[in-house]
């Protein structure tokens, strides 16, 4: 091991120093499972992780939840008003609205009612995670945490890459939403787009300014009530499903009405279907749904206090040490700490863990899928899951190296202070790349 460990040390100062990221700071923790010996570089210092606090996250789901946890979402109703009771459902959707309609079809209801209530009272604290920059909260990325949730709390646009500039659309056409925009943009040919999105105080009104890519021509913007959504799409499911829309509808937050009520419901899909989204493409909302799920579980009145007070609490049982703050379950606020080490311990424990399987597959694929897509995949046999992180001046990479079926490396790859972050997927590339190097002269 000593040759690559001097070829790691040595690939750290070269791309300090070729890419004029000077001021960076670089952790690096790397586990070789084959020979169970540890590489560090500054591997214990403290850093930001971005998304790959979701790793601390989702670990601990799989242990407390289960991989075949699922939320509940109702549908109770009297002659004349309708009851949304949400269980925090992170991916409702399209389908879910469908089947929970069909339900009702089946129970001779043919028309919806001008008075639907919502409860959402499931997950009755935090709204966003502490530490969330204000400017995020209007952006698709930091929707705001319901119990009742629709087509992940946001709305999108989309613009035809052959305009000369860009024209955005609603996609869909969200009917009912009053949902308005002024936007102001221009075309790059960059893989990445930068957009700010601002929303008006409680409403659907927005304004969108910056440069949009012609490879990824869409923009997503939270919407101020999650609840509110939900009714309005699934007033527009119900259209479609040939229910009786009135054309106009009152309601409000409550938590039970009176009358003897009927009762129709749907369940998510299980946890290890939705932790992809959380893994693969880093969807904070679900992400941060896991964590309140954690502590709405396990009782207590504040959902997001309990479940990072378990979170911590189980790595201590599983003999890992917590991170030195850990105040969200996404990763998106600036306040979390970890560091390469602790990662890399958490990644190098769940190889042994039960719901591994579920775990590992969950993460992206490198040149492959979710957030790892677009990078250039390894030769074959070689290849990586991992989780990635990115905020303002953060970049960070963990996961595992596989020599075929085999987990070869665990690793833990973390930068601050980074200028642009185009350098830091190329100092990832590099990293990796020296790693499957070694795997093949060691064959040889």
């Amino acid at each position: 091991m000593r040759t690559w460990r001097v070829r790691l040390d040595s690939l750290w100062e070269h791309w300090k120093s070729e890419s004029g990221e000077k001021g960076a700071q670089i952790g690096c923790a790397l586990f070789s499972l084959r020979r169970e010996e540890m590489y560090g570089y500054r591997d214990e210092e403290w850093m930001i992780p971005a998304s790959n606090n979701k790793l601390w996250t989702s670990a601990v789901a799989l242990e407390r939840l289960g991989a075949e946890y699922r939320w509940h979402t109702f549908l109770e109703w009297t002659e004349d008003r309708w009851l949304i009771v949400g269980g925090g459902d992170p991916v409702f959707g399209q389908r879910q609205a469908e089947e929970l309609l069909t339900e009702i079809k089946r129970h001779g209801i043919q028309r919806m009612p001008g008075r639907i209530d919502w409860d959402d009272s499931a997950f009755p604290t935090r709204r966003w995670g502490t530490g969330w920059a204000r400017d995020d909260l209007s952006e698709g990325y930091a929707a705001p945490v319901h119990a009742l949730n629709m087509e992940l709390n946001r709305i999108a646009w989309t613009a035809d890459p052959g305009d000369p500039d860009p024209r955005l659309r609603l996609s869909p056409s969200y009917e009912g939403l009053s949902v308005q925009w002024r936007s102001r943009l221009s075309w790059t040919e960059e893989e990445e787009s930068d957009v700010r999105v601002m929303r008006a105080e409680r409403s659907n009104r927005f304004r969108i300014e910056g440069v949009l890519s012609r490879q990824d021509p869409q923009v997503t913007g939270a919407v101020w009530s999650p609840p509110h959504f939900f009714v309005e799409r699934l007033r527009w499911f119900a259209k479609e499903q040939g229910l009786t829309v009135p054309e106009t509808w009152t309601g409000r937050r409550r938590r039970k009405i009176s009358g003897r009520m009927q009762s129709v419901g749907v369940d998510s899909p299980p946890l290890k279907a939705c932790l992809p989204l959380v893994n693969a493409d880093s969807e904070n909302l679900v992400a941060e749904i896991l964590l309140h799920s954690i502590g709405c579980e396990s009782g207590g009145k504040d959902w997001v206090e309990q479940g990072i007070h378990i979170v911590e609490q189980t790595l201590r049982r599983w003999g890992l040490e917590p991170p030195a703050a850990y105040v969200d379950g996404s990763g998106l606020s600036m306040y979390n700490r970890s560091s390469p080490r602790q990662l890399c311990r958490l990644l190098r424990f769940m190889v042994d863990h039960p719901a591994f399987s579920v775990f590992v597959e969950s993460l992206a694929v490198y040149g492959q899928t979710g957030t790892l897509k677009k990078r250039n995949p390894l030769p074959p046999p070689i290849t990586v899951r991992a989780k990635t992180g990115t905020l303002t001046g953060v970049k960070t990479l963990s996961g595992y190296l596989f020599d075929g079926r085999t987990p070869v490396y665990v690793f833990s790859l973390m930068v601050n202070g980074v200028r642009e972050e185009r350098n830091v997927e190329n100092l990832q590339d590099a990293f990796l790349r020296l790693l499957a190097d070694h795997i093949r002269h060691e064959r040889n």
